[in-house]
Order: C-alpha cells, then sequence, then structure tokens
C-alpha cells in the first residue's frame, strides 16, 4: 500500500518529475492517471494527460552571417540552462514589433517555431523540446515601442556548451560590433545532493567562458555584460515575491566570487549594470508544461537590449538630413554633457562599490545596532526584512570589499558576526513555524518556511542546537505534503490485514504537529474509517456472489432424486462452507468497528457488514 515516492513528491514540488518520466511510469505501469488527478491540480493533470502522447520539436537553423552595422547578442549556459526557451519567449514579447531578416526556409521556420510557441495562453500548453549542439544564430530587427519606432538590427546567438572549437563564433566574437552577453545561470531545485554540485559546475563553465572571451579580445566591444538567472520559477522554496532578491543572493552571496569576477570586468570596460537578473517564461509545471508570461522578457527586451545596441538611424543623421548642423552641435554638446556627468557618477559609484568604505570598528557597530532588530520579541516580517539586509552586508564585506587585494574584515569576524546573524534570525523562523504549526490552518506559510531552512542551513553558521531545530520544522513540512498526499488517495482493502496496514501506516502521525492543520486533522480522523468502508464493500461483492453461484447451482441440478441428494451431500455443503468463511470474516471485520461511533463512513461499513450477512442467509 506503500505509495510511489516520486509521485508523492509531486505534491510539494510540481517540477520534480518531467512530462516525459510520468510518460514512462504511466506505460510501465508504475502509477495511472487517476494517482496523477490525485496529487496535482485538475488543470495541470488534464494537461498532462493530453501532451503525454505529443512531441513537440524546434526545427534547426543554423548561422546566416549578417553583414550590416547591428549588435550581437550573445547567450552562454550549459546544455539545458533554457537558452533557446529566452530567445523565443523574447520573439514573442516582441510580438508585431520584430521581423526577420533571414533568406533561408531553416532560418525562417525556425524564427516562426519559436515565436509561436511562448504566445501567451489561458492554459498550459507544451514546451518545445530542443536539443541541438549547434551554434544558432537569429537575425531579426526589433522596433522601439515609443513615438520613434525606430528599429533595431540584432543577431541572437545561442551558443552550445561545447563552444570552443567552433571557428564562426571566434569570428563572431572578434568583428568589430557591439555585444551584449547573457550568462544563464539554471536554479531549477532538483531537489537532491547534487544540487549543489551542478550549481559549482555552472560557475566553473561560466568562469571559463569569461576567460575564453578574454583571450579572444571579445570583451573590448562589449556594451553589457549581465548574468540571467533562469528558470527562478522551478525552485518550490522560492515565493513569486522574493523571486528577484532569491536571484540576486544565489550569485552576489552564494557565488560571489564569480559575482566579484564579473564586477571587475565591468569595472574595467566601464559597463557597469544591474544585479543579476531574474528570467521565467512563466508558471511551468512538470518542466515542459508552461502557462506564459512575458513580462520578464518585454522587461529584457527594453532593458537592455534595446537601451546597449544601436538602431539603424540615430537621432543626429535625422537632425542632419534636415539640415541643422547648429542645432545639431548644440544637442551634441547637452548630449555630450549628460554622459559626462553620468559616466563620472559611474566611476564614482564603482570607486565605492557596493557599500562605502568604512573601518572595520564602525562597521561592526552599525552591524550589531542593525542586528538587534532580529530578536524574538520584533514580528517576524520585519526580522526578515533585516537579515536580508545584514546578509547582505556581511556577505558584500566579506567577498567584494577589498583594500589593496585584502579583505576589508578579519575572517573570524566575519564568522562571528555570521554566527550571530543566522542563528538570531533562525530564532525567528523557529518561532514563526511554531505558531504556524499551532494555527487552524498553516499551509500557506510552509513554502516560504521550507525555504528558509534550506537557505540558513545553506549558511554554515548555525549551532547544531538551532540545525537540528531548523530540521524538525523542515521535517514537519514534509510530513505535512506526505500526509496531504496519502489521505487524498483512493483505498481500496480486500482484507482486514490491508486495513490494518494502512492503520499502521497513519499511527506515525498520531501525535505529529500536523493534526493541528484542519484538513489533515480531518482527514487522518476518516483514513481507517474508509479502509474499513472499502472492505465491506469488497465483502458484500464476495457475498453477493457467493449467494448467485448458489442460486445458479440450484436451476442446474438434476430433478432426479439420485441428483437431489448428490447436490445436498456435495455442492450445498461446499457453498455453505464458503459463506461461513465469509461470515467469520464479516465478524471480524465488525469486531474493529466502534458500534457507538457517529462517523458517516463507520456507519456505512456497518450497514455494509449487515446486507454482506443477508446475501448469505441462503443456506439456512
Amino acid at each position: 500500500m506503500e505509495v510511489n515516492k516520486l509521485i508523492k513528491n509531486l505534491v510539494f514540488n510540481e517540477n520534480s518529475l518531467s512530462l516525459n518520466d510520468l510518460k514512462q511510469m504511466i506505460d510501465t505501469g508504475s502509477i495511472s492517471q487517476e494517482d496523477l488527478y490525485s496529487v496535482l491540480d485538475k488543470e495541470i493533470a488534464d494537461a498532462a494527460v493530453s501532451e503525454l502522447q505529443t512531441k513537440y520539436e524546434v526545427s534547426i537553423g543554423g548561422i546566416q552571417e549578417r553583414f550590416d552595422e547591428h549588435t550581437d547578442v550573445f547567450f552562454w549556459g550549459m546544455q539545458d540552462t533554457g537558452k533557446t526557451t529566452i530567445i523565443g519567449s523574447l520573439l514573442t514579447a516582441a510580438g508585431k514589433r520584430v521581423q526577420s531578416v533571414h533568406n533561408t526556409l531553416e532560418m525562417n521556420n525556425r524564427f516562426r517555431l519559436l515565436q509561436n510557441a511562448f504566445t501567451p495562453k489561458e492554459t498550459y500548453s507544451l514546451l518545445p523540446d530542443d536539443r541541438s549542439d549547434k551554434l544558432e544564430v537569429i537575425n531579426v530587427d526589433i522596433e522601439e515601442n515609443n513615438l520613434w519606432k525606430r528599429k533595431h538590427p540584432l543577431s541572437l546567438i545561442e551558443v552550445p556548451e561545447q563552444y570552443t572549437e567552433i571557428k564562426e563564433l571566434k569570428e563572431m566574437l572578434r568583428n568589430r560590433m557591439d555585444k551584449i552577453h547573457f550568462l544563464c545561470f539554471d536554479t531549477a531545485d532538483k531537489d537532491n545532493e547534487k544540487e549543489e554540485h551542478y550549481f559549482n559546475k555552472q560557475i566553473s563553465y561560466l568562469h571559463n567562458v569569461l576567460l575564453h572571451l578574454k583571450e579572444l579580445k571579445a570583451l573590448d566591444h562589449s556594451v553589457g555584460i549581465y548574468v540571467l538567472v533562469t528558470k527562478i520559477d522551478g525552485n518550490p522554496f522560492i515565493p513569486k515575491n522574493e523571486r528577484k532578491l532569491a536571484a540576486q543572493t544565489m550569485i552576489t552571496a552564494n557565488q560571489a566570487n564569480f559575482w566579484y569576477e564579473i564586477r571587475q570586468i565591468c569595472h574595467h570596460m566601464n559597463i557597469y549594470d544591474a544585479t543579476p537578473l531574474p528570467f521565467t517564461i512563466g508558471d511551468v509545471k512538470l518542466q515542459r508544461l508552461v502557462k506564459v508570461n512575458n513580462t520578464m522578457a518585454e522587461n529584457l527586451i527594453e532593458k537592455p537590449i534595446l537601451l546597449k545596441s544601436h538602431p539603424y538611424k540615430s537621432m543626429m543623421n535625422t537632425l542632419l538630413n534636415f539640415g541643422n548642423k547648429w542645432l545639431t552641435l548644440l544637442i551634441c554638446i547637452i548630449v555630450a554633457g549628460c554622459i559626462g556627468y553620468k559616466l563620472y557618477k559611474d566611476r564614482e559609484l564603482l570607486n565605492e562599490g557596493p557599500q562605502a568604505t568604512v573601518k572595520p570598528y564602525n562597521f561592526i557597530d552599525e552591524f550589531i545596532n542593525k542586528e538587534k532588530r532580529l530578536i524574538k520579541d520584533v514580528p517576524y516580517e520585519k526580522s526578515y526584512s533585516s537579515f536580508n539586509e545584514l546578509e547582505a552586508m556581511l556577505q558584500t564585506e566579506a567577498f567584494l570589499s577589498k583594500q589593496d587585494g585584502k579583505p576589508l574584515l578579519p575572517a573570524d569576524t566575519i564568522k562571528l558576526l555570521g554566527k550571530a546573524l543566522y542563528n538570531d534570525f533562525s530564532k525567528a523562523v523557529e518561532n514563526k513555524a511554531h505558531n504556524a504549526f499551532k494555527s487552524e490552518n498553516w499551509s500557506a506559510n510552509i513554502k516560504d518556511l521550507a525555504w528558509q531552512c534550506k537557505r540558513l542551513k545553506k549558511g554554515n553558521y548555525l549551532t547544531f542546537e538551532h540545525e537540528r531545530e531548523l530540521d524538525k520544522i523542515y521535517n514537519t513540512i514534509q510530513d505535512y505534503h506526505t500526509v496531504r498526499n496519502l489521505i487524498s488517495r483512493k483505498i481500496t482493502c480486500k482484507s482486514l490485514a490491508e486495513v490494518n496496514a494502512i492503520k499502521d501506516e497513519f499511527s506515525i502521525f498520531a501525535s505529529s504537529e500536523v493534526r493541528n492543520d484542519t484538513i489533515v486533522s480531518k482527514g487522518l480522523e476518516n483514513i481507517v474509517p474508509k479502509a474499513q468502508l472499502s472492505y465491506a464493500k469488497h465483502l458484500v461483492e464476495q457475498a453477493k456472489q457467493r449467494y448467485q453461484q448458489y442460486k445458479q447451482a440450484l436451476k442446474n441440478r438434476s430433478f432426479t432424486q439420485q441428483a437431489t441428494d448428490f447436490f445436498t451431500d456435495s455442492t450445498h455443503n461446499r457453498h455453505y462452507k464458503r459463506a461461513n468463511q465469509l461470515r467469520q470474516s464479516i465478524r471480524d471485520l465488525k469486531s474493529t468497528l466502534n458500534m457507538n461511533s457517529s462517523n458517516g463512513f463507520i456507519l456505512d461499513a456497518i450497514e455494509q457488514c449487515n446486507i454482506a450477512l443477508n446475501y448469505l442467509e441462503f443456506d439456512r
């Protein structure tokens, strides 16, 4: 009666299984379609069932060199980090403002397929499957969404994972066109022990990309370098309103050395821009079903792609065509002044770093004063806000703020401050968790709590006591999802042993905090009665079948006395013996039922037992 562990994981993380995984499990009989409907929302389950037999591939395009003035937009990242999806969502978000400038059927087919694949829909639809290991270039013109309607010539370049020996790519990187680089970092939580290894592998890969660009001197014509944190919707621990902060933390704090390397490059090239950019194409389930939302793609088009690329005709050329040279000169002076002032402020900001330079003891005093907000009497929301601020300060000072090549604060000081910060905030998380567990309905807060537990443990600052307490909270949350899954499943029992097995299975949750939740408590109260009722219905079917077989035997017997004696001595006794066995099974079941109970399932089980006994009266 054990529920498949993979199916149970779907309750907590709807991306823990892919659509292909489900297809294989259904084909092999490991699960049924009814199982999907018991653990997934009906809309998602309907989409999954309808798409299980569908295979949607994007045709290969290739390379078509562009010779006019344009901006190259490169997307770097390991296989399956979402590069094709990003390009497709950009083409979709641009809508009628984007035009293909290809003259080959293959390139135009790829352009149309990608543009149509991510059109916003009310329901979930299938993501295209693209496993190309070749260099893909899509040349387009994108029109500005403003009064000027100027067109920007762009080459959207999807770089394969193995890129070092591609001759055409080297030529593109060495040309004199402006370049924008997006380093794609996949943050989808695989919820297994290999997650951290996968993240580190990606960072190592992107670090090698930067080395490759330096060796080819491809950064000389770069106008922007961005870390694009993809699949940010795929992590079940990150609430929607926290995705931007989580994306920044994953890179600036958890991968601070890599972020420092990018900042140094941007500082040197005077192209420093914003923090890491979160990206998702919408609400993704089962890794390939998506309800599209183009908001992030639209933002990416406006800033930084169109902002950093040049249109076909600048405003200055337009003014010169009117012949007004003095007006053009005046505007040039104003623009040059604005650019000079902006560069001066940017340089000043970069020299300061993410935090103003302070003496160590001043920083420690400021840190401790802010850290006092984390006392347990402060509401969780304020404590959470303070923790984010302090964690950013701590990580920044530890990894990014350097003077003469040395950290501003000693490593021992960083460790002590981190220990105080993480352990104090863990108290706030523990208090919120225990208060939530005592409430009638605490399921609304569990995703946030689960994410905070994982986040605090990854900091490696917690004492043993706090780490153990967070483990208890995380286990309770997992228990909640396990029980919700178990109580929603269809129960079919054909023996008293199976009923007792279900009873034993749920006995471990008798004293668990999950019982405080109204839905879980009611479900646990009814699970054993449901099993008893299921077994009682099975006994009714058995008794009914025995009765019908007895009647059929009476019809088939001979009318001779000898045949009658034989039937009485043999057939009747055989039916009687089997009927007696069923009576004993019914008595055994009734002995486990509380006859004074008001539970509807138990009352129905008693009634079913009586019906079964009535069927077995044929031998009396």
